[in-house]
């Protein structure tokens, strides 16, 4: 027995699931909250009030207790409030989801408009309400933190990183969230390849370009444009009705025989709380609808999704961050470079890097850091990742120090 006076309720993969969904819909009632307009201060409280009304469901569900009459119909708001309350009688914000729907009653039914203050309220007590249900209801088996539509994802690895993503995107880094989703969905689509059997057909490299016969010339301009357009029709076939928008994401490369090396490309860039939203809803939106697709949920090669030069504490020195999926397994490796200007120095930074990498030896993961490109203390870092059976896979950034 616990403080509430029942017992503590198993979370269940459908309790999962529902409390995704009234996080998704506090997500919404959140960003619209961060607008000044009168749409959005009406739809974060609706949304808001959906919340609560879904946790407090969810509950009662995993309670025993029926949500709805036996006689047909559902319960009034009222008479789960009442089954909430004796069923868990110390949760303490049951008023505040009380106090939110009468607001969203006035609000829907008789189109008053909520203040500003009373939005900030309700935004803070829902996000309260659900923080302590997590915790006294579920004894902490589930965190705010932890509920995301990564849950909806069958692929263990694809969940790893969507998970860094959910991280970064409720930290406010919409950047560091944009950088994840993107990687997540180049994974998905070598994984939607890797399924369907279609490797990309490498481009044709034309060997009649610079031929005196112009019949030549026509030949070889037409195996390009046939190479160009197999690419594309194949790269429809497998991302569906998802096409255009993951192309425009991951910036026109997908049909391109290059895609892998495009990876390392991939920059963090600076976003907007709106723009993380939406790319966040896109890639869920493909790889929810794609995933049934796919014969084996996860890569068997090595796949580096991340990989960051951050400034340490000290002045001098740089955190090498590097996060992979082998085999559903997450690796973070944090190696400290000093900043020198001598290449012999840089090379002895290089040779003892196994000895300041904290990670399994058996990981393969290798990082070659401070390969100055230029002046201006511009460096390339390269993170190298291989398997057991000799599969590779790697990603490279620059950064000036």
């Amino acid at each position: 027995m616990n403080l509430l006076g029942k017992a503590n309720l198993k979370l269940s993969v459908p309790s999962s699931r529902r409390l995704t969904i009234a996080k998704e819909l506090y997500l919404h009632g959140y960003f619209h909250s961060m607008r000044r307009s009168i749409s959005d201060v009406i739809l974060s409280i609706l949304n808001f009030d959906f919340c609560a009304e879904t946790i407090v469901k969810t509950v009662l569900v995993d309670h025993g207790v029926r949500i709805d009459r036996q006689k047909g119909g559902f319960k009034t708001f009222e008479e789960l409030i009442s089954d909430l309350k004796h069923s868990f009688p110390s949760l303490k914000y049951i008023d505040e989801v009380v106090s939110l729907h009468k607001l969203r009653n006035d609000v829907q039914h008789h189109g008053n408009i909520p203040s500003e203050q009373e939005v900030s309220r309700h935004k803070t007590t829902i996000r309260l309400f659900f923080d302590e249900v997590c915790q006294k209801v579920y004894d902490s088996a589930i965190s705010y933190d932890d509920v995301s539509l990564a849950l909806f994802i069958k692929s263990e690895s694809e969940k790893i990183i969507l998970r860094e993503m959910e991280k970064a995107f409720h930290n406010g880094s919409y950047s560091d969230s944009i950088y994840y989703c993107k990687q997540a969905a180049i994974y998905h689509v070598k994984l939607l390849r890797s399924s369907l059997g279609v490797p990309y057909v490498r481009s044709f490299n034309n060997p009649f370009t610079f031929s005196d016969f112009r019949d030549l010339q026509e030949v070889g301009r037409v195996l390009e444009e046939t190479v160009e357009r197999l690419n594309w029709a194949v790269d429809r076939l497998c991302l569906r009705e998802h096409y255009d928008e993951i192309n425009q994401l991951l910036g026109g490369r997908i049909t391109s025989p290059y895609f892998d090396w495009y990876r390392g490309d991939i920059q963090r860039i600076q976003a907007i709380p709106n723009e993380a939203e939406q790319t966040r809803n896109i890639v869920y939106e493909f790889i929810t609808s794609t995933q049934d697709l796919v014969g084996e949920l996860d890569l068997k090669s090595p796949f580096v999704f991340d990989l960051m030069v951050n400034k340490a504490e000290s002045s001098e020195d740089y955190v090498i961050q590097v996060g992979f999926v082998s085999t559903s397994v997450i690796v973070e490796a944090k190696l400290t470079i000093r900043k020198t200007a001598s290449k012999d120095e840089i090379d002895k930074n290089i040779a003892l890097k196994e000895e300041v990498l904290d990670i399994p030896k058996e990981s393969g993961l290798h990082i070659v850091p401070l390969k100055d490109l230029q002046r201006g203390r511009q460096y390339e870092v390269y993170c190298g990742v291989a398997n057991e059976t000799g599969e590779r896979d790697h990603i490279r950034l620059t950064f000036k120090a």
